[in-house]
């Protein structure tokens, strides 16, 4: 077996991909506490409006446009992986989406949302990888998702306003996890200034989401 295959080693120092990697097992992570809070709330915690757009990314380059992941097998199995888990996720979306909607006519047609806006992320992405301008890992494309997660988190918690409903781990992973890719992507390509700008703009959305967990019942309370 040749390593080289498996992690480009020729490309990219022991440095930056443990940065990836770190990256990527803190997202397992998250998809671990959602289908966790899944079997055990029938919840999703992940945005249906982003949630949508979100397998078909892994979709899309798990399988589709994985040779242009240049990082080695291990990289390309990590996408692969995370789609599989995000198979269960959207098939909980499809079914549990209605909960995170409050407009009674898009509640009605919940799932109907759920395969339009996955016909519409598909079209999108696929349009826009084709493009070439998001290789050679998707970054450019995540990160725009990863924004919408971000920022929705923050919407639907203010919206709903069921502290219990939500996870301080899965806030955490994603924290870290994307902080860690942010850092990577920031040390591989310095010429790239659209992801480390984007990253510094999730990480202060994702701080600020987990104070709201942590502390957000006592604001709650003492505004009440």
């Amino acid at each position: 077996m040749n390593l080289n295959d498996w992690i480009n080693f020729d490309k990219y120092s022991v440095e930056v991909v443990v940065l990836a990697l770190c990256g990527a097992v803190f997202w397992v992570s998250v998809y671990l506490f959602t289908i966790r809070i899944i079997i055990s709330k029938k919840w999703v915690e992940m945005p249906v409006y982003v949630a949508c757009g979100n397998i078909v990314w892994e979709f899309l380059w798990g399988f589709v446009f994985y040779e242009q992941i240049d990082m080695g097998k291990l990289f390309i199995y990590s996408y692969r992986i995370w789609f599989i888990l995000d198979v269960y996720i959207f098939i909980s979306i499809y079914r549990y989406s209605y909960k995170q909607i409050e407009n009674a006519f898009l509640r009605q047609h919940a799932k109907k949302l759920v395969i339009g806006l996955t016909a519409m992320w598909f079209i999108l992405l696929y349009a826009f990888i084709a493009t070439g301008v998001d290789a050679p890992f998707g970054a450019q494309s995540s990160y725009i998702l990863n924004l919408g997660i971000s920022t929705l988190y923050i919407l639907m918690w203010l919206r709903l306003g069921n502290t219990q409903s939500f996870s301080r781990p899965i806030a955490f992973c994603k924290m870290i996890g994307t902080a860690f890719y942010t850092v990577f992507f920031a040390v591989q390509f310095p010429g790239n200034y659209f992801v480390p700008a984007i990253g510094s703009v999730i990480f202060i959305l994702d701080l600020t989401y987990t104070f709201l967990l942590v502390k957000g019942s006592g604001l709650i309370a003492r505004a009440a």
